[in-house]
This record gives structure tokens, sequence and C-alpha cells, in this order.
């Protein structure tokens, strides 16, 4: 009884908030798929963009949109949704495209890859970033529609146009964590541009557009070059791992097998101490330990997901997923929460 009180009272009080779901149909033309999104979310897309340029100067704006563009980083067809979204809202297309690249700065998230008893694998997620109100108010959920058919889930903010979170139906789902390389970010993740390495969130897309089983797209990100270190968090429907990337190659990988019924990830090497200031690796373990591997379900990781310090202060978004079932439940927080 003590230890539930105490469980209860860690649990976040603030109600959730579904976010507003939208389709993307991928045969429509990609400056006008995103038009409806666009519309709906203006407000909230006008106030992030003045929060953006008031931090950075305009100068520097052209100068990391030159950068990118010049470095054909983004794929040539989430380029031309840039630029239609930015001419329907009439807004500065450097921005967006500066905007697109922001989650190689900073993110930090915690993902739970479970195995039940029966009926597949859960992932659990909280993406963490920072100035969590304005990233609360884009948070939408995205349906995407290739051909009439469902192709994958994402829970995205709006006017991004890659993908941190997201389920291929029947396939597998993945996020990603962003994992501290320990060295000068902003010289090497700049230098990377030119060196043919992907924006993870950018080739998170393409796979859940372009490939089909869990299998191959494992092995597409072990070894595809990455811009910044990453945690790829995957999940299949009977497997799940987790892939800790270095830029260029796999520095680990932890998967789900008959000793590891469950993982946990956060923005940390699991191998080594977790920070004391921000251990969030630690009580998730124990909260999935005592629920066990019996009883755990996609209502018990939810429960998980909102404890603190698993759900804190800089959590945007909550996902849970099951590619097996095509269980799919996301949603945001109230923005001044």
């Amino acid at each position: 009884m003590i230890w539930l009180l105490v469980a209860l009272s860690l649990v976040n009080a603030v109600e959730e908030v579904k976010m507003k779901s939208f389709d993307i149909n991928l045969d429509e033309s990609p400056e006008t798929r995103w038009v409806h999104v666009m519309e709906a979310k203006k407000v909230e897309i006008n106030n992030f963009i003045t929060f953006f340029e008031s931090q950075l100067n305009p100068f520097l704006i052209k100068y990391i949109s030159y950068g990118l563009l010049k470095a054909n980083i983004f794929p040539s067809e989430s380029i031309r949704e840039m630029q239609g979204s930015a001419e329907y809202l009439k807004i500065n297309f450097n921005t967006v495209v500066a905007m697109n690249f922001i989650n190689e700065f900073y993110s930090k998230c915690s993902s739970l890859i479970i195995r039940k008893q029966q009926n597949g694998i859960i992932l659990g997620r909280n993406l963490d970033y920072d100035f969590p109100s304005l990233m609360r108010e884009l948070s939408i959920d995205l349906s995407f529609y290739k051909s009439g058919k469902l192709l994958y889930k994402s829970a995205a903010g709006a006017l991004y146009f890659g993908v941190v979170t997201g389920m291929r139906p029947g396939s597998y789902a993945l996020t990603i964590n962003q994992r501290d390389l320990f060295d000068h970010a902003v010289f090497w993740e700049s230098l990377n541009l030119f060196e043919g390495s992907k924006i993870t969130t950018f080739a998170m897309r393409y796979s859940l557009e372009n490939i089909e089983s869990y299998e191959e797209a494992k092995k597409y990100f072990e070894n595809i070059p990455l811009i910044a270190g990453e945690y790829i968090c995957i999940t299949g429907t009977t497997d799940g791992a987790i892939i800790t990337r270095n830029r260029n190659y796999v520095a680990d990988i932890k998967q789900i097998d008959e000793y590891n019924w469950y993982i946990v990830q956060t923005n940390y090497d699991h191998w080594l101490p977790q920070p004391v200031k921000d251990d969030r690796y630690h009580p998730a373990i124990k909260r999935i330990e005592e629920i066990g591997k019996i009883d755990i379900n996609e209502d018990q990781v939810h429960k998980i997901m909102i404890m603190e310090p698993t759900y804190n202060w800089e959590t945007v978004h909550t996902v849970i997923a099951n590619p097996l079932t095509g269980y799919w439940y996301a949603v945001t927080w109230p923005a001044d929460a």
C-alpha cells in the first residue's frame, strides 16, 4: 500500500492533451500536401517562428540555411514541402530550413522497448525538448497515406518534416534519442554536412516510406553515416533493439532476447554510470521490474511514461506503439504545464 501511494504521487497530475490529427497524402504534390496542417496550426507556427528568429540573427539563419541546402542534406521532396509551406504561410524559407535542423543540436528523450507475453513488442517514448511550451502547441499526430493505404504514423511538430517518433503498422516502430559524443558538436556536425551524412530524423522518414521490414530498417540504421550521435530505438513485431551510433559507425547494439525482455534508453550510454542530476534510466527499470513481464501491457507502459522523472517539465509528447497490433497512442501536454 505504501509503494502504491508513493507511485501515485509520482504520476503526472497534469491532464494530457490529445494531439490534433491530420492525414498526409504522399500522392499529392509536396508543395500542397501540408496546406491543411499549415492552416490549422498557423497561429502556433507564427508564434514559434517569432521566437526562433528572436534567438538567431537574420544573417546566421541565412548562413545556416545556405550551408544545409548547399550540402544537399535534405531530400529534394522535403525541400519542396518546406518551400510550399513557407509560401503558403508567407514566412522566411531560410527560417523553415534552419528549423528543420534543430533536432541535431538538442533533444532529450526516454524510450522503452518491452516484450509482452503475447501480442508483440511495446515501444514507449517521451520526446523532451527545450522551450516545451511552444513545442507542445506545435504537436500533431500524423497518418501518411500512399495509394490510398496507410503507410505509417508519426508524432511530430507542425513545420518539421522529419520523423522523431513513427510506426509502420505491422512492421516496425522507431524513435530517436540524442547521444552526446562529448566533442564540439557544432563543428563536427557542420563538417559532417559535407561528408554525405544523413539527418537522422529524415533518414527515419525515408525508412518508414521505403523500407518494409524490421530487419532491413535495422540494417539501414546500422550502416548509414549520421550527422550526430544517436540512439536509434527500433521495435518489430517480435524483436527490438537499441542501436547506439557514433556518426560513422555503430558503437553498440542491445537487443531483446531470452535474457533481456525490456530495454530502457535515455540520453546516455547504458554501460556507463547515469548522471545523478538526470537519471531517468534507473527509475524506469525499477518500475518495469515491479510490474513484471506477465502483467506488462500498453496501459502499464503509459503509466510508466507519465511518472516523474520519465515525464518532466521538458516533455513535449508521449507515444505508446505496438507494430504487431497497430496500437498507437500519442498525446502532448498543456503549454503551461
